[in-house]
């Protein structure tokens, strides 16, 4: 079997002081997960990582937007994962893809729970945004 390669974003939003991620659920069951998908012939990295987060959601964000890239390599499939800061975008309505996602929600990052093909990459994100805690809750107090 070869192996996957999958691409995608991470939206994030800074609320009252603390770190959310927009993720998704393909059923009910399902972990929480991001939008993410198969990388296409001639198509690179950031292409892939736009054009799976448009069909998912119905917005086309910018790659000059992409922020910080997390990479997870595993047996089946590597997962390469772009941060978007959402504040750009939070007035343009999602169109879900109703055959991909079952629903979405935005998430405390402490409190995500996804697979074991993403979690090393929920934990590299909370590593660098444990030092900004402290100075994210400032703002609000």
């Amino acid at each position: 079997m070869a192996k996957e390669y999958s691409y995608g974003l991470a939206p994030y939003s800074i609320m009252n002081g603390y770190f959310y991620v927009l993720l998704n659920k393909t059923s009910e069951e399902s972990f929480f997960n991001f939008f993410k998908g198969k990388i296409e012939t001639d198509e690179t990295i950031k292409q892939c990582a736009q054009r799976e987060f448009f069909e998912e959601t119905g917005i086309k964000v910018d790659t000059k937007d992409f922020e910080k890239y997390y990479y997870q390599k595993s047996p089946r499939k590597n997962i390469g994962i772009f941060l978007v800061d959402w504040s750009k975008y939070q007035h343009l309505p999602f169109k879900f893809q109703e055959k991909e996602i079952w629903s979405a929600t935005w998430i405390l990052l402490k409190d995500i729970e996804t697979s074991k093909n993403q979690q090393e990459i929920i934990n590299s994100i909370e590593l660098d945004f444990k030092p900004r805690k402290h100075q994210l809750r400032n703002l609000y107090i």
